[in-house]
């Protein structure tokens, strides 16, 4: 019996120990088949999901095709509305020739009647004529020569008149333009967005669809660098946003207080003629009341009197003159220093001059207007201030266009809504990415007013 007991103790702890070292064994299979199971299911969904990313691909490149498109067809319709600019301006200029020369011919005939006593009226026709055929001739003449100047007259009027509406025509062809150019801007803050995007959704694809290790941690890489500019991108148009609120305001700011120094030195010197008016009427008023006599006053008395008592004048000091302090002249808030070198970003600026000028490039070969600023404030000082102007905008502190240095930002348009972009050469001088027909010019803001300006920080 005891025999029995120990040999079925002996059974049951081998089977124990072999039931603990097989468990292991059993447990890492069971895992690696659910890993196996796992994988199958995770390829099987990622099949599923290329066929979904391809198909956002695709649309994406639409997408990107079609703004494209529209952008080409802008840049098409602003190289339209300035030739039609420059066709008005030079049927202004022939009108303006034509003008200046029947003033001059009407002036002669004027001049002409007063020296040679041309008759100009029917009565001094038939006053002066010799008889009745002479009176014929000259009633004639006079009509023909009132009828030539009336035509003259009119003849100037209308072409007056076209001159105004050629200049209104052409106003309105410039706001069409700036409108256009706006619409430029925005389309390539869309543009960003979409091909940044578009550039994650295939590296995602890619990434995907490689089965190779080596390849995969490159794609990986590539998605890692896209996202990144994507979010780079996001955040960007999000604080420019955000900031053009801060803009619009730092631009009314700026305004007010050209105004309140406008209106105080105004005020400063309209007060000392003011106080002269003032000090004017006071003497005159003290005057008068010293030449007054005061009315006397009789007080009944028992002792005849043998004189009569004058009052005592009691002499007033008059006034001779007032000083009124002038006020304290108003300092304006200056303008934050430069914090990058101005005269690296005017040289390398310069260094682009006579290049093209192709919407939506960014060098080196060929800019638009915020690419080429763009580009110079990378190259120069290595500072990211956006790839269109609504993200520029942010990239400093808005200052008055008179306080700007070489080196700072000049804009056109309303804050959030501006259409072109410089750089400010000091003075008048700018150096920018102009149009298609120009490229890259040095030129100036005579006639061309920027509306405010940033300086980069």
């Amino acid at each position: 019996m005891c025999v029995k007991k120990r040999i079925y103790a002996s059974v049951l702890l081998s089977s124990v120990v072999m039931t603990s070292l097989a468990a292991p064994t059993l447990a890492t299979a069971d895992s690696i088949d659910d890993k196996i199971n796992q994988a199958d299911t995770v390829i099987s969904e990622l099949q599923n999901k290329q066929v979904d990313i391809q198909s956002q691909v695709s649309d994406l490149e639409t997408k990107v095709s079609a703004i494209n498109e529209q952008a080409q067809n802008l840049v098409a319709e602003q190289a339209t509305l300035r030739q039609q600019s420059e066709k008005l301006k030079t049927e202004i200029e022939g009108l303006q020739v034509r003008i200046e020369k029947r003033t001059e011919t009407i002036k002669t005939q004027a001049r002409d009647v007063q020296v040679n006593g041309q008759d100009t009226s029917v009565m001094d026709a038939l006053l002066n004529a010799e008889s009745l055929t002479d009176a014929v001739s000259r009633v004639q003449a006079v009509n023909t020569y009132v009828k030539a100047n009336n035509d003259l007259i009119k003849a100037q009027k209308a072409d007056q008149e076209a001159v105004k509406q050629k200049q209104k025509d052409i106003d309105q062809k410039v706001k069409d333009l700036e409108t256009n150019q706006t619409q430029l801007e925005q389309k390539k803050a869309t543009l960003e967005q979409t091909q940044a995007s578009l550039a994650v959704a295939k590296a995602d694809l890619a990434l995907q669809q490689s089965s190779k290790e080596e390849e995969k941690a490159q794609l990986t890489a590539q998605k890692a660098a896209a996202e990144a500019e994507q979010a780079r991108v996001k955040a960007e148009q999000e604080r420019a946003k955000a900031a053009q609120q801060q803009v619009a305001e730092q631009a009314k700011a700026v305004a007010k207080e050209e105004t309140t120094k406008t209106t105080q030195v105004e005020t400063a010197k309209e007060e000392p003629v003011k106080a002269v008016e003032e000090t004017k009427t006071t003497t005159e008023t003290v005057k008068e009341e010293v030449n007054t006599p005061k009315e006397e006053v009789t007080t009944p008395s028992t002792t005849p009197s043998t004189s009569t008592e004058q009052p005592t004048q009691t002499p007033v000091e008059t006034p001779t003159s007032s000083e009124t302090p002038a006020p304290k002249p108003v300092t304006p808030t200056p303008a934050p220093s430069q914090t990058v070198n101005g005269s690296a970003i005017v040289a390398e600026a310069s260094k682009h001059l006579g290049k093209a000028y192709v919407w939506g490039a960014k060098g080196p070969n060929a800019f638009d207007c915020s690419g080429f600023t763009s580009y110079v404030y990378m190259q120069a000082a290595g500072k990211s201030i956006g790839g269109w102007t609504g993200a520029q905008e942010s990239a400093g502190t808005v200052i008055p266009v008179s306080q700007a240095q070489p080196g700072d930002l000049l804009f056109w348009g309303s804050p959030g809504s501006t259409y072109h972009v410089a750089i400010s050469l000091g003075g008048n001088g700018i150096i920018h990415a102009a149009t298609p027909e120009l490229g890259v010019v040095q030129g100036t803001t005579v006639g061309f007013t920027p509306s405010f300006a940033v300086r980069v920080h």
